[in-house]
């Protein structure tokens, strides 16, 4: 081993305008006119590092080889071939027993003649992949067997595709021990390594045991001494030269001449100027994954704000940090580059399924699809706000039969809104028709609108004409969610306005025909008692029919009754 050698620097440092400064040192002096300082120009091939390093491993035996003897000696052929075949089952069976595979055990059988007797010998070579196994089998066989039958000692090995797998291991850990040596080296001096030019292999040894060109011969080694015999070393050096980059620009013209002698024999010699701006030099272009996800992100930052942007930026993006992530760690071998991209392509990731879930399509049932497209798409209502509307939570459905009853005079709490979704019903007042409900309809709002606690009564009767499908909402679960979104409040109050005029307008249109037919009084004494009461909308319209059926005298429009109730009514409600 070379003794170490201290590392010699000598530095120059000038500035423009300046001569350079003269040093006393002739040996110096020698060495910087030696180097190229024309028009101040670095000469990349002049930028080089080289180091030697070893790598060595080490790998003790990963199988074992067992010889087990059988001797016998009779004066009869098949009394020897008995006994030996007894002896034999029995060896195999231990094997087996300790899940020996077939084609690991070899039985070779000999017989000869030594003068009046028969002489056979039997070995049986096994192949051990556990060394406990080994020696359990040995132990067992030596305890129950006779003289006749002798156990070898267990001879240690390698397997060939182990042996050359070590090899490459060596090789590969003496570049990385060079690379790494490269960049300590490289960055005490201020630059950075870059593409290595040349490897080249100057040394390959293999050798068993624990020291190199020493083995131990003992008369009779113990088990662990016939595994360290067996061990494998594998030893390779290689030298390595690698291109170096500056890392700091912002000197001013420094000229710097090393000799770094190391104890390896490695020689570092560098000659480099530095300018206070710019590049000195230009690398090649990158790995072509690296301009594929540049080109993409490119791509990806120029789409434009339509419905799926969003979706497509960060799509692009997922790519774009795939690509960067195995450009990192295929290309570039830098772990930091691969984990600050493999955090951007899973953050992206989770990005582009949140949109993905968010843009997919809501799809309803036959009615409630009906239901959305009649009524509120035309509101602008969302899918996604729609679904929350008729979620479980809010809203109930509900099937009436022909004859059945939705709300009963002076019984039924108005306590609920209801939306006829198929079918048709008929609102009765005192037996009287007032109106039908037809499909996309509320059933009950001008009594939702004008309860205040819903306690009060429905001053009309609404029976099923045929079988009708509904929805309706309790009212404590509207009016929350209508608190939640006041968007929707808006929608619903103006869709309530909506259909409670349409049946104004009904109940004007049966007035008038019922008008044609006969006059009312012009005090209109039947329905003057109602008017004045604060109360159910439909009460007042049910209480024109009454008038225009009973006195037929004197004609009175919807409009007088309707204005008066709507005005009583915006009075006394809690402002929807």
């Amino acid at each position: 081993m070379s003794h170490y050698v201290p590392s010699q620097v000598f530095a120059s440092i000038t500035t423009q305008g300046k001569q350079q400064k003269q040093v006393s040192n002739e040996t110096v002096l020698d060495k910087m006119q030696s180097q190229s300082y024309q028009g101040r120009e670095i000469v990349n091939k002049d930028r080089m590092i080289q180091v030697t390093a070893v790598g060595e491993v080490s790998l003790p035996p990963d199988r074992c080889r067992v010889t087990v003897k059988v001797h016998s000696q009779k004066d009869n052929v098949q009394d020897v071939k008995n006994s030996i075949q007894r002896r034999l089952d029995y060896i195999l069976q231990t094997f087996q027993n300790h899940n020996i595979k077939e084609t690991d055990i070899q039985v070779h059988k000999n017989i000869r003649r030594a003068e009046s007797m028969y002489v056979m010998t039997t070995e049986v070579i096994v192949v051990f992949l556990d060394f406990n196994k080994c020696q359990m089998a040995c132990n067992l066989l030596v305890e129950k067997l006779d003289e006749s039958v002798s156990v070898g000692m267990p001879e240690f090995y390698h397997a060939g595709t182990t042996l050359e797998t070590l090899r490459q291991q060596a090789s590969l850990l003496a570049v990385h021990n060079a690379k790494q040596k490269a960049q300590e080296m490289a960055k005490f001096v201020h630059q950075a390594v870059g593409r290595p030019v040349s490897i080249q292999e100057e040394e390959s040894k293999e050798w068993e045991g624990q020291i190199e060109g020493i083995s131990e011969i003992e008369t009779n080694p113990t088990i662990q001494q016939r595994i360290s015999q067996a061990t494998v070393t594998v030893s390779c050096r290689i030298i390595l030269k690698d291109k170096t980059d500056i890392m700091s620009p912002n000197m001013t013209n420094i000229t710097v001449i090393e000799d770094a002698v190391f104890g390896n024999d490695s020689l570092i010699t560098t000659n480099w100027t530095a300018m206070s701006l710019g590049c000195l030099s230009w690398k090649q272009p990158n790995h072509v994954l690296f301009q594929v996800a540049n080109a993409i992100f490119f791509i990806g930052l120029m789409c434009p704000q339509i419905k799926h942007g969003g979706l497509v930026l960060h799509g692009s993006f997922v790519l774009s940090f795939l690509l960067l992530s195995i450009w990192a760690w295929v290309i570039l071998c830098a772990p930091d580059y691969f984990s600050w991209n493999f955090a951007f392509l899973i953050i992206n990731m989770i990005q582009t399924f949140m949109i993905l879930y968010n843009i997919k399509p809501i799809k309803f049932d036959e009615n409630m699809e009906r239901l959305y497209q009649t009524v509120f798409q035309s509101m602008n209502v969302s899918r996604k706000l729609f679904k929350k509307l008729i979620d479980q939570n809010y809203c109930l459905q509900s099937t009436l039969y022909e004859g059945d009853a939705y709300a009963v005079q002076g019984i039924t709490k108005t306590d609920r809104l209801g939306l006829l979704v198929s079918g048709s019903m008929k609102v009765y007042s005192q037996q009287n028709l007032l109106h039908n409900i037809e499909e996309m309809e509320f059933i009950d709002s001008p009594e939702f609108e004008s309860s205040v606690t819903g306690e009060e009564k429905f001053q009309v009767s609404v029976y099923a004409a045929s079988t009708c499908h509904y929805i309706y909402w309790p009212r404590q679960s509207l009016e929350y969610l209508l608190m939640k979104e006041p968007f929707l409040a808006t929608v619903l109050n103006t869709i309530m306005g909506r259909d409670i005029t349409n049946k104004l307008y009904a109940l004007n249109h049966r007035a008038n025909k019922e008008n044609d037919a006969g006059g009312l009084n012009s005090n209109g004494t039947k329905g003057g008692n109602h008017v004045g009461q604060v109360g159910d909308l439909r009460r007042i319209l049910a209480q024109l029919s009454n008038t225009v059926t009973s006195t037929r005298q004197q004609p009175v429009t919807v409009r007088d009754l309707s204005g008066k109730c709507l005005v009583e009514e915006q009075e006394d409600s809690d402002g929807w």
